[in-house]
C-alpha cells in the first residue's frame, strides 16, 4: 500500500509455495491482503509472478494532505472478496434495517477500493478487519488451490476535528466504533461497523 492512510497492512503471513509457471515449478510466495488481493511473488527476487498494475485511486479532501495517487492492483490472480458496495447492495433483516442501510451508504464518500478518510465520513470496504485478516491461507501443492479466509465487512471512516473533540458526542464509546486519537495531527480516526 501505498501512504496507507486506511490501516491496510499485511495482517497475515506469507504462504511459501511451488506453482507451475509456463511449465516450469518456481519457487513463490503467496499474500493475502486486507483489500482481497492475492499477490504472487518470486521467492528469491520478490518480483510479481504475474502483472501489477499501478492503478489511479480517489484522492484526499483533507487540507495539505496528499494521498497517493495510484495503488498497486494484481491482474491475476483476481479479488478474492468483494471490493466495492454501493447503496443498491444495502442488507437489513427488515425493510427498515435496509433502508437506514442504504441512507447512510448514501450519505458517505464512496469511490470504491481507496476512499481515502474524510471529515464528511467515507465508506472503507473491505475493512481493515475486511478481506483475509490473521488467518491467512493455506495451499493445497497437489491441485494448486490456495483457500483464503475472507470477510465482507463493511464500515464507515470519519476524521473528526480534534479541537472540541473531547467531550463531544464523537467521543463516546459505543458497540463497533473504534477510535485513534492519532497523535500530532489536527484530527481522530472514527471507525465504525456498518
Amino acid at each position: 500500500i501505498h501512504h496507507d492512510l486506511w490501516d491496510y497492512d499485511l495482517p497475515s503471513m506469507p504462504t511459501l509455495v511451488e506453482i507451475n509457471q509456463k511449465g516450469k515449478k518456481v519457487e513463490a510466495v503467496l499474500q493475502a491482503t486486507k483489500t482481497g488481493f492475492l499477490f504472487v511473488l518470486d521467492r528469491l527476487t520478490g518480483q510479481p509472478l504475474f502483472p501489477v498494475k499501478e492503478t489511479e485511486v480517489a484522492q484526499s479532501d483533507i487540507k495539505g494532505e496528499k494521498s497517493s495517487p495510484t495503488q498497486l492492483f494484481p491482474q491475476s490472480p483476481p479479488p478474492f472478496t468483494t471490493q466495492s458496495i454501493s447503496a443498491d447492495d444495502a442488507w437489513g433483516l427488515t425493510f427498515w434495517d435496509r433502508k437506514q442501510c442504504r441512507d447512510k451508504l448514501q450519505t458517505l464518500r464512496n469511490e470504491g477500493l481507496f476512499t481515502p478518510p474524510s471529515v464528511n465520513g467515507s465508506v472503507l470496504f473491505p475493512s481493515t478487519s475486511g478481506g483475509s485478516n490473521w488467518g491467512g491461507l493455506a495451499y493445497d501443492p497437489d491441485s494448486g488451490l490456495a483457500v483464503v479466509n475472507s470477510t465482507s465487512v463493511i464500515t464507515s471512516q470519519n476524521l473528526v476535528p480534534r479541537e472540541g473533540f473531547e467531550g463531544s458526542d464523537d467521543a463516546q464509546p459505543k458497540q463497533g466504533k473504534s477510535i485513534a486519537m492519532m497523535p500530532g495531527t489536527p484530527y481522530v480516526w472514527i471507525r465504525e461497523f456498518l
